[in-house]
């Protein structure tokens, strides 16, 4: 019972011993397992070589800092075709090769960085027993997985800035879930295609589309992938110039929109009323 309470994985770790000092709580455990397969070849072992133990800072108990003492063996690969000799057993559920927090800590801060920030977060984990620096919490922000984002069924191109006024990309959102999805590195209508063929799926697509920076985007958004060509595209029309909006966009229209419009587009940047007081 103890060592479900204690133990990140008590299914596999065997509990050792239990001490207190200095205000931190000890927990000394090791693997309960009698062979390990080699990561190469990936065949089991049970010849150990050696042990070394690892100090991982777990979730605290009882308002107490806790750390996990976990005793770590190393063994021998008995396969004589393997190029690796020796191999340390690895515990990924509870914590990652190199790591000085537990997973279980670390998810426990991360999500405490998410909903208060960098240092307001720290300071919260302080108060919990669980002490941390706030740029160490953006940290883990910043190396929080990525999560799988379904193919959007509506998507919405912009552009946005990498350096404002020097570098460009283009921005993809999710116009039903209202979110980005994807950054693109550049405005161009290659990488617009290429990942409109990478994510099959998509029902619609348009974006604010502007003469200075999406010139080429209205193409690639005429031109649906191969996995679902019978797919319908929508693109605004905000350019003066027919070979930018597309005989698609231009087919079914009265002989006088064209007209009307560009009418439009000439005067909506005339100031009718009294200049405005500064």
């Amino acid at each position: 019972m103890l060592a479900q309470l204690l133990l990140p994985d008590a299914d596999h770790l065997d509990l050792n011993e239990v001490t207190f000092a200095n205000g931190i709580v000890t927990v000394a455990a090791s693997s309960s397992r009698s062979s390990v397969t080699c990561p190469d070849c990936h065949q089991p072992s049970s010849r150990e070589h050696s042990h070394y133990w690892r100090k991982p800072v777990d979730l605290p108990c009882a308002g107490r800092q806790m750390r996990l003492h976990l005793l770590v063996r190393r063994f021998f690969c008995d396969n004589a075709m393997c190029e690796r000799k020796t191999f340390a057993e690895q515990f990924p559920d509870i914590v990652v090769p190199y790591a000085r927090r537990t997973n279980r800590l670390v998810a426990k801060q991360r999500q405490t960085g998410l909903e208060l920030g960098g240092e307001a977060g720290a300071r919260a984990l302080t108060e919990m027993a669980m002490p941390i620096s706030g740029d160490t919490v953006l940290r883990l922000v910043r190396n929080a997985p990525s999560k799988t984002i379904p193919t959007p069924r509506v998507l919405e191109i912009d552009d946005w800035a990498w350096c404002k006024g020097q570098r460009y990309g283009t921005i993809l959102v999710d116009l039903e879930r209202h979110r980005p999805i994807d950054l693109l590195s550049d405005r161009s209508a290659e990488s617009v295609a290429a990942w409109l063929r990478a994510h099959p799926g998509i029902e619609s697509c348009g974006g604010p589309i502007r003469l200075d920076s999406f010139s080429a985007i209205p193409s690639s958004c005429r031109e649906p992938p191969p996995a679902h060509a019978a797919t319908a595209f929508r693109t605004p029309l905000e350019s003066d110039s027919p070979e930018r909006n597309g005989s698609a966009c231009s087919c079914r229209r009265h002989p006088g929109t064209d007209q009307a419009a560009a009418g439009h587009r000439r005067n909506r940047h005339i100031r009718t009323g009294p200049p405005p007081l500064l």
